[in-house]
């Protein structure tokens, strides 16, 4: 059986050979409808992918519970009043230890695996050997005009999906070294001239030259337009930023279990505001599905898109369809011979039959592989203006999806074996005789 199928698949290849000019004619159709389909359903997938990503870069990876904590005045909670000129960098210190201690007790009592505690603030000054705000070739973006830093904890990276580019992550103990490690974005590493983290870049923090952190690690950006970052262990910020007011209030973020992020809200919310007590008021809040709702819609419109493509392919395959019945009318005489000789009808439907899925899939792969080009080689020529330059960074880590050159190749077959029923019924009904006075 096995060899009776692939002789009819060989045969099947040998008459393609012989009428390829006619079925190459009759194929550019359905190639690039399967090149179109496999190249939107890639984008598709790789856009939606980059834009779950993206959300995690700033909110975290789906599910994650976000937790604030404000002090309370006399009028209501505190939201963003910073501290007096006469308050000490002790009693900023202190406060910033006592929000961790309860963070740390929270995450104790409530077993939470992967958290971290945030504070995003300006930094005002940043110096360092051959530093270039506006550093080729972002010149016009100038990415170190503006700095920006982050007070985190260890899982932060892993919470937000960051991907390392040198170096490594920040580690628990960061926070007690005198280097002051930091961990830097790709912009900041450029304004830096690129220099090996191995040789543990410093930067200063002040025009005096009297506080510095040492570079060890870069991130990835999720785009080219991401201002020059620092990541400082939240441990040290108080004391590497003395200056920074309070009224800056850190967050707390944690991924709980799938399925247990309502509850987990409920209960971070009220565990935390226990420790902290009356004069802070906490809230909590999560996504509630957002990541899901929009992969779900990206999904939706990849099957909106795989249909559209499908009845191109179909629209492809009606020259591919009529080739076929041409060529079985020219082969009347040839097929009514093989009859005779003792062919059976059986091997002779499956012998014209497949000749047809055969060449569509070929087509089918041919389309798949000019769409993984056309991915993979206009972003890197330029082509496409903003999505190409806001895309190009992260289709790099993204693999091309297999779904797409599956679903090319297998709708590309499925029309060559609906093209091919109706010739090879045709062949098959024949009678020997009749085929052979033809």
């Amino acid at each position: 059986m096995i060899h009776n199928f692939i002789g009819a698949i060989i045969e099947a290849w040998e008459e393609v050979k012989i009428n390829r000019a006619r079925v190459i004619l009759s194929l550019i159709g359905v190639g690039a409808a399967v090149w179109a389909m496999a190249t939107v359903i890639a984008l598709g997938a790789m856009l939606n992918e980059s834009q779950q990503r993206s959300i995690a870069h700033w909110n975290g990876q789906p599910g994650t519970i976000t937790v604030t904590a404000y002090e309370k005045t006399a009028g209501g909670p505190n939201f963003a009043e910073p501290m007096s000129e006469t308050t000490t960098a002790e009693q900023r210190a202190s406060k910033a230890e006592y929000f961790r201690h309860a963070v740390e007790q929270t995450v104790d009592k409530l077993g939470i695996t992967l958290w971290t505690t945030k504070l995003e603030f300006p930094i005002k000054s940043l110096d360092a050997p051959g530093f270039e705000p506006c550093p080729q070739p972002y010149a016009d973006m100038c990415l170190g005009a503006h700095p920006s830093g982050v007070a985190v904890d260890p899982d932060y990276f892993a919470l937000h999906a960051h991907n390392l580019v040198d170096g490594r992550f920040l580690q628990a103990n960061d926070g007690q070294l005198q280097m002051n490690p930091v961990v830097i974005n790709e912009s900041a590493w450029a304004t830096l001239g690129r220099p090996p983290v191995a040789t543990y870049p410093r930067l200063w923090l002040d025009a005096e030259h009297k506080r510095s952190v040492t570079v060890v690690g870069v991130i990835k950006n999720v785009n080219v337009y991401e201002s020059a970052t620092l990541y400082i262990p939240a441990q040290a910020q108080a004391y590497v930023f003395p200056e920074l007011a309070h009224g800056e209030n850190p967050l707390f973020l944690f991924l709980p279990p799938r399925g247990d992020e309502e509850q987990a809200k409920n209960v971070s919310e009220a565990v935390l505001g226990s420790f902290l007590g009356d004069s802070y008021d906490v809230n909590a809040y999560w996504d509630e599905g957002y990541a899901e709702q929009s992969a779900q819609q990206g999904r939706v419109m990849q099957m909106v898109v795989a249909g559209i493509g499908g009845i191109v392919i179909l629209l492809g395959a009606l020259g591919l369809l009529t080739m076929s019945i041409v060529t079985v009318k020219t082969r009347i005489r040839e097929i009514g011979i093989r009859r005779a000789v003792g062919a059976s009808a059986r091997r002779v439907f499956f012998a014209v039959f497949l000749e047809s899925v055969v060449a569509t899939t070929i087509a089918g792969f041919v389309g798949v592989v000019l769409s993984v080009l056309t991915i993979r080689v206009l972003p890197k020529l330029g082509v496409g203006g903003f999505l190409f330059n806001e895309f190009s960074d992260i289709a790099a880590t993204i693999a091309y999806p297999m779904q797409a050159a599956l679903i090319g190749v297998g709708i590309s077959a499925t029309v060559g074996a609906l093209c091919g029923i109706i010739p090879a019924t045709i062949a098959v009904k024949m009678r020997p005789i009749d085929a052979i006075r033809f």
